[in-house]
This record gives structure tokens, sequence and C-alpha cells, in this order.
């Protein structure tokens, strides 16, 4: 036979397949669950989007995005873009007080 992948957004068990030999099949295959990043995980993607865009945070930037944003790969790219773009609109660097000021978890101060 040939290797098959599925992927869905809850376990297999949950997804209800209409033909019980198909829903044995599936329970009894290989799962493997995708979790949310850990913190150095999320601090070097974040680090990595920046770099792709040419941009040099402050040094306290992404250890305080880590500890407040949303853990997801999706929440990242989101993230980093729209800094990018509120930093360039105000002319600023790209600083904690702005990311504060974005996630909604601070005031602004330099």
């Amino acid at each position: 036979g040939q290797p098959l992948l599925l992927t869905g957004r809850g376990a297999p068990r949950h997804w209800n397949l209409a033909l019980a030999d198909i829903q044995s099949r599936v329970d009894a295959a290989c799962h493997v669950a995708l979790d949310a990043p850990d913190d150095a995980l999320l601090a070097a993607v974040l680090a990595k989007l920046f770099a792709d865009r040419q941009i040099a945070p402050k040094p306290e930037v992404i250890p305080y995005l880590v500890r407040h944003m949303e853990r997801s790969f999706e929440a990242a790219a989101a993230m980093v873009e729209m800094l990018d773009k509120a930093a360039l609109d105000e002319g600023r660097t790209l600083s904690r007080a702005l990311a504060a000021r974005l996630i909604g978890g601070g005031a602004e101060t330099s």
C-alpha cells in the first residue's frame, strides 16, 4: 500500500466517520498531535519572522511577545506584520511599548 496522511483539528476518534470499518482503521493508525509552541520555539519563530522583514526589534520585544501573545504560528506571523505596519506608520522603532499597546497589555511608555 501507499502512505496516507490525514489531518484534522481534533482527535480521529471524534471525527464521526460514517463507516465503522474506516473509523476502526483510522483509530488503529499512528496519531500525532501538534501542540502550541513552547517559549523557545515561539521566540525563534518571532526572531525569524522579524529577520525576514529586516526588522531589528529592541531586545526586550521578543520576550515580551512570548509572554503576552497567543501561542500559535499564525498569531506570531500576524503580530510581526501588525508591529511592522504600526512602526512604519508611526515612524518609530519597534519597542516593547509599541508591542504592549498593540496587544492591549500595557500603557504607552518608552
